[in-house]
């Protein structure tokens, strides 16, 4: 115990004691000290290391370490050492001579608080107390020279009223503990050894605190009030053996009990202990005698309590709270209950004592539910109890009773079997008032159910043999003999042998402690492995199975075996470890083509004639040419595939294999895989070459290349829309797989093929719009987007009358004075005006010179100048995406112009802003068929027809634009892109034009009616129109806007001649 828990446990009585004796000296300025306490305080400075000159004047004034006062008079020699408080010692040791006591008459308190350094630790400082007479308070704390306790110590200390000890080394306490001595408190922390009895007399003891390691058990300690008038509380840590305390007619006790094992014999009529006792939780057993209490002094029990006695009891009612679970006995003997007992609550409990002997006031039947429990009721006012306590009438420890057995009982004992299986020779029987156990020569029966469950052990026993055995379930009645028949089934794995026989098979060999072969008519054996596959049992013979496994094995794998006799399973586990074959190590190549030598190292048996290496599945193609136990060459004798994981395994001509190896085997193939991906997925790689077998329809080194299909054009038969021919290249192979579907939807049945030309036939008359088709032939599809047009019928009917004409000229400004509104509503310009403009815009007679390495149109008029540049031309693949690389099988192209067009523009006729639209689309297809630019009544026109000459036929193009963006330094302009596309071709012909006109508005009669006079008009058409001839070396050309004949050699001479 700390001192700190001490001070706050007996403070008030020390400050009682100090304020006592405070009152009788009187503290007066150091003066000469007696020579026997000179000696003294010397002998303590030296001892304990303290920091102090040895004559009266220090050691006076060493205050609170030496206390000197004046005590009973005034005179020098009046003056002596009261108080001593030696603190951690700081200075050097300094050996002190032998003193036999410490001779301080006038010494009241006495404190030594753990000094950190003793000089002479052989020099108990508990002898030396010992002629102390006003020595009223004492602690010793972790002093290391207190290594015994005096017998007698204590005895020479009268007036010692409070006693500490914690943290000395000695251990026991021997003789009477203080006998006869004026104590109220002591505490000692801790020993091993000390005695509470009836011999003691601590006439003024009041607290007593011990903290026990007990050595030994059978310890009592015995308070009686005899012995302790005063006490009253008592503090107990016991960590060891058992502790019984025993209380007896203690009148008022506060007990405390920490973490302490406790066994409680408590009497007296006026003993009463505080707390209860269910605040004992380590308490187990309880002996209560002639207390005063009328009920049961708990309201739960202890949760270690396993025995509780009363005797002689006062209570008026039976205990009724929940047995503990580990409560197996309860005496109520001489008890003055009256009434009968609530048998309930033992309706869990089996094997509890319950005595009720000599209790007369306890009457009534005995419930069957107690059957399973023992019962001693002599002399008590039971009257019955059921027939499976008469069965062990006989019995002194299982039932005894005042009662009258009838002559005619006979007890029906029976038995759930007769037939026992053991195990190790245990088992167990059931049944009904089959008792409480017994033993004989060669079993043992321990009740785990009383009446109902018994352990059985036999030794010795016989394995695996139907064995019979006489057993007798009670001492006291002879007449319980029964013979059973047992058969113990636990089998001991002892060792295993492991041969590798012919055919892959591995044969094992497993011994066992017990024999085995004559247990075959009751047990049936059987060996598994890895859970439930089976080792195939060929013999059993002795104390050995064999069987045989066909599973590989592989090197440090775990196996699970498990042996069953049908009873009991007996595992065990195997781990292969000299096995073969086992490649430890290879040498291969780099490089692996037919001629290469591979290499392999590591277990391969002895004298095997024959062994074969595997490669991912293949045995024939590595022929091997050395072998030894441990090493393995063979050769390769043509290409294989190989790869990064080849498997390879080694075949044993006894049918063994090794466990795959896997490698990388860099092949041609392989080279082949990785260089050209695979062929593309189009073909397969040759072994031999590492070359690319192409697909039908694929070519290059790749097979990345669709030779074919190609769909080049396609055109419509006008006056039948259901006509349809598509040209190209369709391949050498007579299109026997050929299908067409037009718009995904579309059957379009094929009425004519060939390798350059497809004709088909629409089931029905396709809708105006684009046409696209999907064709598929020898495996390959392909998907080609708007590849035709369907123009809407022209219906020269005219219907509108005077109202159409009238709303053109109304509309147009009446063609803006330089043409006629027709009965169709269309514009009729005179010469030279455009059409297209509502006769609005007029030619302008200027020349350009086309520049046929960067065909860009640009035009400069009286200063004004027009841009339309051509910025790229890109490949678009079948999936719609930007590629790098242009493969004209695969690709379709795109040509990108770069323009600048107003963001808003209008031309003022007659009074009225007439807006003029950059970009004019088609209503249809959404293809840009116009861009004008105005600046200063000169509009910069292009014109994109809907189609490119596609080696040679006519072929659908589409004009769109794919980016506009705001011009940085004119907010009035913006930056587009347009891209014109184009079909798969060998070569391509681009026919857009380019002209600058004058808008014209000589006929505008303004706001105020005035004529305007404009540019002089010189109308002339530009000497040439842009034309792009895109062929697959991406040359482009412009080129004098014309129809092109359709032969190739035509074309090729039309090239040729715009090149100069």
């Amino acid at each position: 115990m700390s001192r700190r828990y001490t001070h706050q446990l007996f403070g008030l009585v020390t400050i009682t004691i100090l304020i006592f004796f405070c009152s009788s000296i009187s503290t007066v300025g150091s003066q000469p000290l007696p020579a026997n306490e000179l000696l003294s305080a010397n002998w303590l400075i030296k001892q304990y290391c303290l920091s102090i000159l040895q004559d009266e004047t220090s050691i006076c004034a060493a205050t609170p370490i030496f206390t000197c006062e004046l005590v009973g008079g005034t005179a020098p020699t009046d003056y002596h050492i009261t108080r001593i408080s030696i603190p951690l010692g700081t200075n050097t040791a300094n050996q002190p001579g032998p003193l036999a006591s410490l001779d301080l008459s006038e010494l009241t308190s006495f404190i030594i608080n753990g000094p950190a350094s003793i000089s002479d630790p052989t020099q108990n400082i508990l002898t030396k107390i010992n002629n102390l007479p006003k020595l009223n308070y004492l602690e010793i704390t972790a002093d290391q020279s207190a290594i015994s306790m005096p017998i007698s110590f204590g005895s020479t200390l009268p007036a010692l009223k409070i006693f500490h000890s914690s943290g000395c080394p000695y251990r026991s306490i021997d003789g009477l503990f203080f006998n006869n001595s004026a104590l109220n408190t002591i505490s000692i922390d801790y020993v091993n050894s000390v005695n509470f009895d009836s011999s003691l007399y601590l006439p003024d003891l009041v607290s007593l605190t011990i903290v026990t390691d007990l050595l030994a058990p059978g310890k009592i300690f015995t308070f009686e009030s005899s012995s302790f008038p005063k006490l009253y509380t008592i503090t107990l840590k016991n960590s060891g053996y058992m502790l019984t305390l025993a209380l007896k007619s203690i009148t008022t006790s506060n007990l405390v009990l920490i973490n302490t094992h406790l066994n409680f014999d408590f009497g007296g009529y006026d003993s009463t202990v505080s707390p209860t006792f269910d605040q004992f939780i380590s308490l187990k057993y309880l002996y209560m005698r002639n207390v005063s209490t009328i009920v049961i002094p708990f309201a739960s029990y202890p949760p270690l309590l396993t025995s509780i006695i009363f005797n002689d009891d006062h209570f008026t009612s039976f205990p009724s709270i929940p047995l503990g679970s580990n409560l197996k006995q309860m005496t109520l003997q001489n008890s003055n209950l009256n009434g009968q007992v609530p048998w309930g609550i033992f309706a869990n409990k089996s094997n509890f004592e319950l005595n009720l002997q000599e209790s007369e006031g306890i009457v009534g039947s005995v419930s069957e539910s107690f059957c399973s429990n023992k019962l001693f009721i002599q002399n008590s006012g039971i009257s019955s109890v059921p027939d499976c306590f008469w069965c062990y009438v006989f019995n002194p420890s299982i039932f005894q009773t005042s009662l009258t057995i009838s002559p005619t009982f006979s007890c029906n004992i029976t038995f759930e079997t007769m037939d026992l299986v053991t195990n190790n020779g245990i088992t167990q029987l059931n049944g009904n008032n089959i008792g409480f156990g017994n033993s004989g020569p060669s079993y043992m029966l321990t009740s785990i159910i009383g009446n109902k469950k018994l352990d059985l052990m036999i030794s010795p026993f016989i394995y695996g043999i139907k064995t019979p055995i006489t057993i007798e379930t009670d001492s006291y009645h002879s007449s319980y003999s029964f013979v059973f028949t047992y058969l113990e089934t636990v089998f001991t794995y002892s060792y295993h042998e492991m041969n590798q026989v012919s055919n892959g098979v591995y044969q094992f060999n497993f011994y066992f402690i017990q024999t085995l072969e004559n247990t075959l008519v009751d047990l049936t054996y059987r060996v598994t492995y890895n859970q439930s596959k089976e080792c195939k049992i060929d013999s059993i013979a002795g104390n050995s199975i064999r069987c045989n496994i066909t599973d590989r094995l592989y090197p440090l794998s775990q196996v699970w075996f498990d042996f069953s006799n049908g009873y009991e399973n007996n595992p065990f586990l195997y781990v292969p470890i000299s096995i073969y074959p086992v490649i430890l190590s290879h040498e291969i190549g780099d490089f692996i083509t037919a001629g290469s030598i591979l290499s392999f190292y590591g277990k391969f048996a002895i004298e095997i004639p024959k062994l074969v290496v595997i490669i991912d599945g293949n045995s024939t193609v590595c022929n091997v040419s050395v072998t030894n136990s441990g090493q393995i060459e063979c050769t390769i004798l043509q290409n294989i595939k190989g790869g990064p994981q080849s498997n390879i395994t080694i075949l044993t001509d006894n049918g063994f294999t090794s466990e795959p190896l896997f490698v990388t085997l860099n092949t041609p193939y392989q080279q082949c895989q990785q260089i050209y991906s695979n062929c593309s997925g189009h073909g397969i790689c040759n072994l031999d070459n590492g070359q690319c077998d192409c697909n039908p329809g694929y070519f290059s080194t790749d097979c990345s290349l669709l030779s074919y299909p190609i769909i080049s054009s396609g055109s419509v038969d006008l006056n039948d829309t259901r006509l349809i021919s598509l040209f190209g290249d369709f391949g050498p192979n007579n299109q026997t797989d050929l299908s067409l579907l037009a718009n995904n939807t579309l059957n379009c049945l094929v009425t004519f093929k060939s390798q350059q030309s497809i004709n088909c036939t629409l089931p029905s008359i396709p809708s105006v719009g684009l046409l696209s088709f999907t064709v598929h032939l020898d495996s390959i599809t392909v998907l080609v987007k708007d590849l035709i047009y369907i123009y809407p019928t022209r219906n020269n009917n005219n219907t509108g009358g005077n109202s159409t004409k009238e709303q053109c000229e109304k509309d147009t400004f009446n063609c803006h004075g330089h043409g006629i509104c027709d009965d169709n509503g269309v514009c009729q310009c005179y010469p030279d005006y455009q059409m297209d403009d509502n006769c609005l815009t007029k030619i302008i007679n200027n020349t350009n010179q086309p520049n046929t390495t960067a065909p860009t149109p640009s035009f400069n008029i009286d200063g004004l100048s027009f841009q339309f540049e051509m910025i790229a031309i890109q490949e678009i693949d079948i999936d719609n995406q930007i590629s790098m690389d242009y493969q004209s099988a695969l690709s379709t192209l795109r040509v990108l112009f770069k323009p600048t067009i107003n963001n808003n523009q209008s031309v003022e006729y007659d009074c009225q802003e007439e807006e003029i639209q950059s970009l004019t689309f088609d209503q249809i297809s959404d293809s840009i068929q116009y861009l004008r630019v105005i600046k200063d009544n000169i509009q910069f026109t292009g014109r994109f027809v809907d189609y490119v000459l596609s080696n040679g036929r006519d072929a659908l193009s589409k004009t769109y634009l794919i980016n506009q963006t705001n011009d940085i330094d004119n907010s009035k302009q913006s930056n587009i892109i347009i891209g014109i596309g184009m079909p798969q071709c060998q070569s391509c012909i681009l026919d857009p034009d380019f002209t600058p006109l004058l808008i014209d508005k000589s006929n505008d009669g303004g706001c105020d009616k005035k004529s305007n006079t404009w540019k002089i008009i010189v109308g002339v058409v530009i000497g040439g129109v842009a034309l792009i001839a895109i062929s697959v070396a991406s040359i482009m050309h412009f080129k004098k806007k014309k129809l092109f004949n359709r032969q190739q050699k035509a074309f090729n001479q039309k090239l040729k001649a715009l090149n100069h």
